[in-house]
C-alpha cells in the first residue's frame, strides 16, 4: 500500500512538473511609432483567456503561465491608437514588441475616450437601456470591487454561486441531456449548472480563475439564462447562464 501512495505522489509531482515546464512566458513591449520611446501604464490585454496587466516603466508587461499556443493580444494607451494582434507562442519565451500611434493633438482628449467608450460598450449600453437581462453597472464595480470579481457577480446576480471548487456555477437544474448528474459533470460544473463566461466578445475557457480579473478594469456585467441570451453569444444547450463581462478602454 506504501508502495502504491508513494507512486501515486511521484506521478501527480511528474505530471505537475510537466504541466510547469509546458507553461510559457509572454513578454510585450509596448513603444510609440515616431521615436521608439517605451509607453508605461499602457493596457495589455489577452481577451482569449481572461488576463490583463499594464506596462511597467519599460514599457514591458509579462505575463507568465501562458498554456495557449495562440493567443490574440490587444494594447490600449491614454492618447494612442489601440493596436490588436494574434501571435504564436513558441519556446518557453515569446516576445512581441508593439508600436502605437499618437491621436492628433488637435483632438480633444476627453470626447476621443467617451466616443471609444461608447462604440466598445454600444451592444452593452442598447439592452441595458431595454432592460434585456441582468446588468452590474461601473459604479456597483467599483464600491463592491474588494470582493473580487467572482463574489461580486455571485452577489448580484440571483441563483449563482461559487462551487466547492472556488467555480461560479447556476443554480438551475442542468439540462435533461446531461443524464451524468451534478456530482460527475467536469470541474467548473461541480455543485450547479455550468455558465459560459464572455470577455469582450470572447468566450473563456471555463478553468480560467476570473478572479486574475481585476474588477477594476471592468465597465459593465451582463447576465442571461441560456435561452434568452443574445444569439451571439448563445453557446450549446450544456450551459444554463450566459455572462458576459465588458472591459473599460
Amino acid at each position: 500500500m506504501r508502495r502504491l501512495i508513494f507512486g501515486a505522489l511521484v506521478l501527480a509531482a511528474t505530471l505537475a512538473a510537466t504541466r510547469a515546464r509546458q507553461a510559457a512566458v509572454l513578454v510585450v513591449t509596448v513603444g510609440e511609432v515616431t521615436n521608439g520611446a517605451f509607453i508605461a501604464d499602457a493596457q495589455v490585454r489577452l481577451p482569449s483567456i481572461g488576463r490583463i496587466e499594464r506596462t511597467k516603466w519599460n514599457g514591458e508587461a509579462i505575463f507568465t503561465g501562458i498554456n495557449d499556443k495562440r493567443v490574440r493580444i490587444q494594447v490600449r494607451a491614454i492618447g494612442y491608437a489601440p493596436g490588436d494582434f494574434e501571435t504564436l507562442i513558441t519556446g518557453d519565451t515569446t516576445a512581441v514588441h508593439f508600436e502605437l500611434e499618437r491621436v492628433s493633438s488637435t483632438l480633444d482628449t476627453v470626447r476621443v475616450r467617451a466616443s471609444r467608450n461608447d462604440l466598445h460598450l454600444a451592444e452593452y449600453e442598447t439592452r441595458r437601456q431595454q432592460g434585456l437581462g441582468r446588468f452590474i453597472v461601473d459604479s456597483v464595480i467599483t464600491a463592491e470591487h474588494a470582493k473580487g470579481l467572482k463574489q461580486l457577480v455571485a452577489s448580484h446576480i440571483p441563483g449563482v454561486r461559487v462551487n466547492s471548487f472556488g467555480d461560479l456555477v447556476s443554480m438551475e437544474p442542468p439540462p435533461p441531456n446531461m443524464s451524468q448528474g451534478r456530482g460527475s459533470m467536469r470541474r467548473p460544473c461541480v455543485g450547479g449548472c455550468c455558465i459560459a463566461v464572455y470577455l469582450d466578445g470572447f468566450r473563456l475557457n471555463s478553468e480560467i480563475d476570473l478572479d486574475h480579473i481585476d474588477p477594476m478594469e471592468i465597465a459593465g456585467i451582463e447576465s442571461y439564462n441560456q435561452p434568452n441570451a443574445p444569439v451571439q453569444y448563445k453557446p450549446s444547450i450544456d450551459v444554463c447562464k450566459v455572462i458576459l463581462l465588458w472591459s473599460k478602454r
